[in-house]
């Protein structure tokens, strides 16, 4: 039997089963190049997408418990925690915060932020006075950022203290207690006086609605003259008061007030008047205007003054003597 020959590929032939063998290698290898290709694609995405979310991770402070105005914060009120947020890591609380104040009421679950706070730092200067709770309306209460205001009869208003913390108020005695550094102390000092000496002033408190929102107000009271001497000696007094040492705006102030009691009347009060609009430091102004002197006319049209205690009657060359006091906190 012969064996048959068989025909030679036609080049039509060659041709598709080149085509087909070269496929077969190709097209495994252009997937596996396409696969590695799409591969170091999608990882290029998924570490810039890291990257990014990284930006967005922080860590955070949240109040466990509820945190009222004017708290001190522990350890135990706040755990740390890690999120994302589209907030600055420098807005947000960290452990340097612990022990800070808390400028308002945070609910507990509340992510805590540095302008939540307060850096409860004592300076070996500070020192916590007492006043009488009339220079606060029946709106302040304990832990309210206020302003201490003067206003002059003219309707001059000057801020006196900036963004004052009341610690505590005592309802009972009628005081309130505030942290001040000595040149805050020279300021209301001076402002006390003025509010003796000049008939229609008053002293009053302005509260920030939202402390922990609201920058300080800046200080536009000027301490009268011997303050402001008295202000340069002293070595507590920091290099910022010298914003403070304006005599040439105290002297315009001085002019303008004599300039309105020059047509309305006499800028000296009355320290007998119960009228008076002085508030003393330490509560005794409420003494004061209980035992004050009334006055009288005798029979032959000279003024008298009667206690309102004794009931005796004291000339009017009799001199009281009226002290201004500034008790510190025990």
């Amino acid at each position: 039997m012969s064996k048959r020959l068989k025909r030679p590929l036609s080049k039509k032939q060659m041709a598709k089963r080149i085509l087909t063998v070269s496929l077969c290698i190709l097209l495994p290898f252009g997937l596996y190049i396409g696969y590695v290709k799409v591969k170091g694609f999608y990882e290029e995405r998924m570490e810039a997408m890291a990257e990014e979310m990284s930006g967005y991770t922080v860590t955070a402070y949240e109040a466990v418990t509820d945190i009222k105005a004017g708290e001190i914060i522990t350890k135990e009120m706040a755990a740390s925690k890690r999120t994302l947020s589209g907030q600055d890591k420098k807005n947000f609380m960290t452990a340097d915060d612990i022990g800070s104040q808390a400028l308002a009421d945070i609910p507990k679950g509340t992510e805590l932020l540095k302008n939540m706070l307060l850096k409860n730092t004592i300076e070996d200067d500070l020192r916590e006075l007492e006043f009488s709770s009339n220079i606060a309306g029946e709106h302040i209460r304990e832990g309210d950022y206020t302003d201490i205001r003067l206003r002059y009869p003219d309707g001059e208003d000057y801020i006196v203290l900036s963004k004052i913390y009341i610690n505590r108020i005592d309802l009972e005695k009628r005081y309130l207690y505030l942290n001040l550094s000595p040149e805050e102390i020279h300021l209301i000092s001076s402002a006390l006086v003025d509010c003796y000496l000049k008939t229609g002033s008053y002293l009053y408190m302005a509260r920030y609605i939202q402390a922990s929102c609201q920058e300080p107000s800046y200080v536009t009271y000027i301490p009268n003259t011997d303050v402001l001497e008295l202000m340069k000696k002293d070595p507590n007094i920091a290099e910022k008061t010298r914003d403070y040492f304006n005599e040439t705006g105290r002297r315009e102030l001085e002019e303008r007030l004599k300039t309105y009691y020059g047509q309305y009347g006499s800028g000296q009060s009355d320290p007998y008047s119960v009228n008076t609009p002085l508030y003393y430091p330490n509560g005794t102004g409420t003494e004061k205007k209980t035992s004050a002197l009334t006055q009288n006319t005798d029979t032959a049209g000279n003024t008298v003054k009667v206690s309102a205690d004794s009931g005796k009657e004291e000339g009017m060359e009799e001199k009281s003597e009226v002290k201004m006091e500034v008790d510190y906190a025990e």
